[in-house]
């Protein structure tokens, strides 16, 4: 089936564009994730930090951690502030949980994961997330600057999974839309360009195949268009040549 060039061409270009957008939109989502965990996991760390704060107060003072009665209390205040988290803990130097918000967790062992992700640096924040949570943490130290354990927070990644995914949808709209209008530029663009071109073509074709069919047809009539020009040359001396053949040919 005959297609006009100026089809093809618009079609050659949607599908660059097409392609482009595609490579575009997977760039920003990447891109798009990359911030958002930091981002959610400075706030979390944040938090974190805020909850070590609370309860270095009292191990400076000299108390032991598991005597601190009012660590589940900060623990749970702070834990009902935000419904996206799913649990804090708290534990001593030998990864046991003392106190959490989270019933039956106390006198369990923290995930080895967790215990993994624990750097030498007591003070800093550490992350040990997974499919189902991100997990920040940080160390809690004695009066002495010992050890004495850590607080972790388990954030649901449920509200992080969401905004990945109004972020997809979002480009996904973006890019389809994109990719329409394009394709239908590049319909009007290439028809305005080639599609003058194809009309003469076409016309020339056309006149082809009557030479063909009939060759003592009447000769072709060409407008002004430098294509139809050079056909009608060429079909004028293609015909005074199949004459004078024929001439030299009646006279032998």
């Amino acid at each position: 089936m005959w297609v006009p060039i100026w089809v093809k061409a618009a079609a050659v270009v949607t599908l660059i564009v097409g392609l482009a957008l595609a490579l575009i939109g997977m760039l920003n989502f990447f891109r798009f994730e990359q911030t958002l965990r930091a981002t959610t996991e400075a706030r979390l760390g944040f938090v974190a930090k805020d909850l070590q704060a609370n309860i270095q107060t009292g191990l400076d003072l000299g108390l032991d951690l598991s005597s601190m009665s009012n660590v589940q209390n900060i623990i749970e205040r702070e834990a009902a502030t935000d419904s996206r988290i799913l649990g804090i803990d708290v534990f001593d130097d030998h990864a046991q949980v003392l106190f959490s918000t989270e019933e039956g967790a106390v006198e369990s062992q923290i995930p080895a994961a967790w215990r993994a992700a624990i750097g030498a640096d007591v003070d800093a924040v550490w992350q040990a997330s997974d499919r189902a949570q991100m997990v920040v943490g940080t160390g809690l130290t004695s009066n002495f600057g010992a050890d004495v354990g850590g607080v972790a927070l388990r954030y649901s990644r449920a509200s992080f999974e969401e905004q990945l995914q109004r972020m997809l949808d979002l480009l996904i709209r973006l890019g389809i839309a994109t990719w329409v209008i394009t394709a239908l530029l590049s319909l009007g663009v290439c028809w305005l360009v080639f599609g003058a071109t194809a009309r003469h073509l076409a016309r020339v074709r056309s006149a082809v195949d009557s030479a063909l069919t009939n060759p003592e047809g009447p000769s072709f009539r060409p407008s002004r268009h430098p294509i139809e020009q050079e056909y009608a040359l060429a079909e004028q001396g293609l015909r005074e040549r199949l004459r004078r053949a024929a001439t030299s040919g009646g006279e032998s």
